[in-house]
């Protein structure tokens, strides 16, 4: 999946938030920043090892 299908997935999904992975040599800021820009969703890029903690 490139980054547009990747983009379409994510808000045809609907999800609130989204964690880019299995981006190979994708960017995930352009990623977020599409995502972003199309709907209310937050793109949570993580580096190797960092967490994120959803907020119930």
């Amino acid at each position: 999946m490139d980054i547009k299908e990747a983009v379409e997935a994510a808000i045809a999904i609907g999800s609130k938030v989204v964690i880019p992975i299995h981006r190979f040599k994708a960017d995930p800021q352009e990623f977020k920043r599409k995502v972003e820009s199309k709907s209310n969703i937050k793109v949570v890029p993580l580096q190797t090892g960092e967490v994120y903690h959803l907020k119930w």
